[in-house]
């Protein structure tokens, strides 16, 4: 005698036309309900109508906005609701309506309404609804199907050749950017700290093509020095000037940092004639700042601040260009 099973079976699944039958039913028993109201009729109606079939056939009872929604499409369709039924169980095209795309993948005749001019940039085959969702809601297998494809999808590949700012290495020669003004420097002050606790601050200097070409290395640097550096000015006792000349900038690009906004900055910059042009943050805003200073700390972290300056001097001395070009 085969062994008893004494847990109970569980039922299979209806069918997704099942299921999507008995959807249609249950939203036909509230629109044939509202069928002798006003074509749009109050939602305090519409809920006492709700309210009256919920009390009748039971169950959880849908929003009155959703059945006074359910009610237009029927209307607006031109074509009685109670006709849909022996559609749906026969699976036969009554009329010509939008498939409705199931599980597994029958074609089933939609009941939400005649199908909606495609929108620009949108195909028109695409025009999938689900049924338990607002009309106008996409489902999401299908979304990805109906954008327009990006200005960007069509474009050819770039060569690293024809854009050499926006492949070129950090460090390497670039071409100057046209937007900036002539004779502007790209300026940036840190506080570094390396694992002993000793600190410093350390400034650097971009040309317009986007490559350091000057530093300075202190235990107190103001970014009011750092300008009077850059026009030929003698560094303060501690402050070790690691390949500036007289460049007399007529401009610097900072960013929003509160040192570039302190008065003394300022005056020196005033003093000097030089304009501050205040620029966005991060690599991809032209400020090449933030990955130089991650291989300023990662050095930092191998020889400490003091083994940092001879480090900036080969890096920015007169073999610099060759450091630079074998630089990660």
């Amino acid at each position: 005698m085969p062994p008893q099973n004494d847990f109970p079976t569980r039922h299979a699944a209806p069918a997704p036309s099942e299921r999507l039958a008995a959807e249609v039913e249950r939203r036909l028993v509230y629109v044939r309900a509202m069928r002798g109201l006003a074509r749009r009729p109050a939602l305090t109606r519409v809920a006492a109508v709700v309210a009256e079939v919920a009390a009748e056939v039971g169950g959880k009872p849908p929003a009155p906005r959703t059945v006074a929604a359910w009610c237009r499409r029927y209307e607006s369709a031109g074509r009685d609701p109670a006709a849909l039924i022996p559609v749906l169980r026969s699976r036969g095209t009554a009329t010509p309506v939008r498939p409705v795309r199931m599980g597994d993948g029958a074609q089933l005749p939609d009941v939400m309404g005649p199908a909606r001019p495609a929108k620009p940039g949108t195909t028109p085959d695409h025009g999938v609804v689900s049924m338990t969702t607002p009309a106008r809601t996409v489902i999401p297998e299908q979304r990805r199907s109906r954008q327009a494809p990006h200005r960007r999808a069509a474009e050819p590949a770039v060569d690293p050749a024809d854009a050499p700012r926006r492949f070129g290495r950090i460090d390497g020669a670039r071409r100057p950017d046209p937007r900036l003004p002539e004779g502007a420097v790209r300026m940036d002050i840190v506080r570094l700290r390396d694992a002993s606790g000793e600190t410093a601050d350390l400034a650097l200097a971009w040309d317009r093509g986007g490559r350091p070409f000057g530093a300075a290395l202190g235990r107190s640097l103001e970014a009011g020095e750092f300008v009077r550096l850059l026009h030929g000015g003698v560094s303060a006792a501690g402050v070790e000037v690691i390949g500036l000349a007289a460049l007399a900038p007529t401009a610097v690009l900072v960013d929003n940092a509160r040192e570039f906004h302190s008065a003394s900055f300022r005056e020196a910059a005033h003093a000097l004639g030089v304009s501050i042009h205040y620029v966005p943050t991060g690599a991809s805003q032209r400020n090449p700042s933030e990955r130089v200073l991650r291989k300023v700390a990662a050095h930092m972290g191998i020889s400490g601040i003091r083994g940092l300056a001879e480090h900036l001097r080969r890096w920015l001395g007169p073999d610099g260009e060759k450091i630079a070009a074998t630089a990660g």
